[in-house]
């Protein structure tokens, strides 16, 4: 006698199979809309940070404390009123966010905190990640703080902690700290 109903077997080891695809499926759309969400949040980000840098230039006469005291804050709402930035842009985000500008040796350096903890920024001079040659020498390039209210600020040797040995292959880590400040560090890379 021919059979042509599946057995109890069977149809659950394709109902198992089908319910194996469908999660990983799921778990991979997921996983593309958080990685997509991080995106549009860094573009928003350097979309804010560049308005800044640009008002920077184009507009430096009306920001007196940068050229007093190397630090300037500004509003997402200054940005707007300018034409440097759309509000439509900026979803969610409350226009009265503000951006912290730093001159630091004649260079303008920028940083949105989107949570804004209003927390000092340490800011590295030269490259956040160096790679030298055993036995060459390794120049510290140094760091500043920009400090709420007051300026900028070099940090001292006191402020950096990590030794490097360039006479061993590895990679090694230098931090820099300051109160207040979220710690950099940089990463130096020595190879044969």
């Amino acid at each position: 006698m021919k059979k042509n109903a599946f057995t109890l077997i069977e149809l659950l080891s394709v109902i198992i199979i089908l319910g194996l695809t469908v999660t990983l499926v799921v778990v991979r759309v997921e996983k593309n809309i958080k990685d997509t969400k991080k995106l549009a949040n860094a573009m928003q980000i350097k979309m804010i940070e560049d308005a800044a840098l640009l008002m920077s230039t184009d507009y430096q006469d009306e920001l007196t404390k940068l050229n007093s005291k190397n630090i300037e804050i500004i509003t997402l709402q200054t940005l707007v009123n300018k034409g440097l930035l759309k509000s439509s842009d900026l979803k969610e985000i409350p226009l009265s966010n503000k951006v912290l500008l730093a001159k630091i040796n004649d260079d303008i350096r920028v940083n949105y905190d989107k949570l804004q903890s209003n927390k000092n920024v340490i800011f590295l001079t030269g490259l956040d990640n160096i790679t030298l040659h055993k036995n060459d020498t390794y120049t510290e390039s140094g760091a500043y703080v920009a400090i709420i209210d007051t300026g900028v600020v070099a940090l001292t040797s006191s402020n950096i902690s990590g030794t490097i040995n360039t006479n061993a292959v590895g990679t090694y880590k230098r931090t820099y700290s300051y109160n207040n400040a979220v710690s950099v560090t940089r990463t130096i890379n020595i190879i044969e």
